[in-house]
């Protein structure tokens, strides 16, 4: 199978931070380069029944917004699964989410695709799963901590809360951008 799961983006706590500033000079270099993934995340309002996806591509800093009404089985799972979808449909290979249930459900389909006969999003998840097996590459999902400030992921949220909003935003909008470089913890 060309998936493989990583866990990465470890957060510090600021006042670890500060101490290793004080003691060292400069903060720890972070494990991983924040902008060479590809961050999605879903929104879903129960009361409304509406649903949206952001995506968003640190290394091109393309941002999208994908509007999810009329799909059927709106839930949450299937807007964050949407977002995953579209990430490797347009060729990612390091994807951020913070939906731990979808990089479960989604390792399921391709390791036992029988498991799923019965599953709501058994066609969705076959779908990512056979984008999966097609890519070129191998196709690594990342689980990620949601509302910790890793800018990737905060961006990706702004962009899927809009999207199921009904909303466009404009560049000048999203407001968790980081220059690269500076520390995104």
């Amino acid at each position: 199978a060309k998936i493989a799961l990583m866990k990465v983006l470890p957060q510090q706590e600021p006042t670890r931070q500060l101490e290793s500033q004080k003691l060292y000079g400069t903060a720890p270099p972070l494990k991983y380069d924040w902008t060479a993934f590809t961050y999605t995340d879903g929104s879903f309002k129960a009361d409304t029944n509406t649903m949206g996806a952001g995506v968003y591509d640190a290394q091109t800093d393309l941002k999208v917004q994908l509007n999810l009404d009329g799909v059927s089985s709106a839930s949450i799972n299937t807007a964050e699964l949407a977002a995953i979808h579209y990430a490797v449909q347009q060729g990612a290979t390091y994807i951020a989410t913070d939906s731990k249930i979808s990089i479960h459900q989604i390792v399921k389909q391709m390791h036992y695709p029988q498991a799923h006969m019965f599953h709501p999003l058994r066609g969705q998840l076959q779908r990512i799963a056979n984008c999966i097996a097609a890519s070129s590459h191998p196709v690594s999902l990342i689980k990620v901590k949601s509302h910790v400030g890793i800018v990737g992921n905060e961006v990706a949220d702004e962009l899927a809360v809009a999207a199921q909003a009904g909303t466009e935003l404009q560049e000048d909008e999203i407001t968790a951008e980081c220059e690269p470089g500076e520390d995104s913890r």
